[in-house]
């Protein structure tokens, strides 16, 4: 859906899926050379292996395809190296089998432990928030069980992380968990309208940032109207990789990028989106 692969025997490809999830240690000297065959074999796989274990940051107006292209890839993770997807909105039978986790309940540890060491020290509070990702709250169990080694997926991330709020503790210890989440190999995936609505300590984990853009619907020919079907339009990031401060380019098809995930709240793009797509 993404970016084209190149053709391989299916028997082959499972094999190889298989020796990348494998931990390298337990691989013969043969099988780990096939293991880095395999993840250089396709343009696909390489592109993709910039967001694994990464922070990445989508960003562009509203309507330009931002949750479109990080739902997208999140779908190409799991279908070529298995990995598992966890998001705080919800996603359609389209994209398959994910784990739906309430934000809210994030936050609800958060200010509990906030409420828990008022009075202290900011370092005595990130000491807990570290505690309350391995050990939980209150008997919630673990983040970290629920979220170690996914793609996990934000929308709007920036309600969370809203650098106009960015002196308020609660603001720093949500920051501080973000941060915190690399030592559990996540795939990180945030949403925003520009980076600058993210506080700042956010901002400084990510490694991919990138700007969405969309096809129009319609566009002009002469003095004619002409509509583009979804199937004919498609979403466009262009990803800055600032740890090697190289940009490359994701391009995404709105028909099938649209049918993968349910918005809260339909805008009227997205519904038009999503009849067009029925209608093609």
């Amino acid at each position: 859906m993404i970016l084209t692969t190149s053709a391989v025997d299916d028997r082959e490809i499972a094999r190889l899926k298989n020796l990348v999830q494998a931990p390298v240690e337990e691989l013969t000297p043969f099988e780990r050379l096939d293991r880095i065959s395999y993840l250089e074999v396709t343009s696909a796989e390489e592109v993709l292996l910039n967001f694994v274990e990464q922070y990445t940051l989508f960003y562009g107006r509203k309507g330009t395809g931002k949750t479109m292209m990080a739902v997208s890839i999140i779908k190409q993770l799991k279908d070529v190296f298995g990995i598992e997807t966890v998001c705080d909105f919800q996603l359609s039978s389209n994209f398959g089998v994910y784990t739906y986790i309430d934000i809210e309940r994030f936050l609800d540890q958060l200010r509990m432990v906030n409420e828990l060491t008022k009075g202290q020290s900011e370092a005595i509070a990130k000491r807990a928030v570290d505690g309350m990702m391995e050990q939980g709250v209150n008997g919630q169990g673990s983040l970290m069980t629920e979220l170690d080694g996914k793609a996990v997926c934000f929308d709007e991330a920036y309600k969370y992380l809203d650098s106009r709020d960015s002196t308020t503790r609660l603001v720093k210890l949500f920051s501080h968990f973000i941060s915190q989440m690399r030592h559990f190999r996540v795939s990180m995936f945030m949403i925003a309208p520009h980076p600058d609505m993210l506080d700042k300590r956010a901002r400084r984990q990510i490694d991919n940032i990138g700007e969405c853009y969309t096809d129009p619907e319609h566009f002009w020919d002469g003095n004619k109207r002409v509509y583009v079907p979804p199937s004919n339009r498609s979403t466009l990031a262009v990803v800055h990789n600032l740890s090697v401060d190289e940009k490359f380019e994701v391009e995404v098809n709105v028909a099938q990028g649209g049918e993968l995930y349910d918005t809260h709240v339909k805008t009227a793009f997205r519904s038009q989106l999503l009849n067009d797509a029925k209608e093609d």
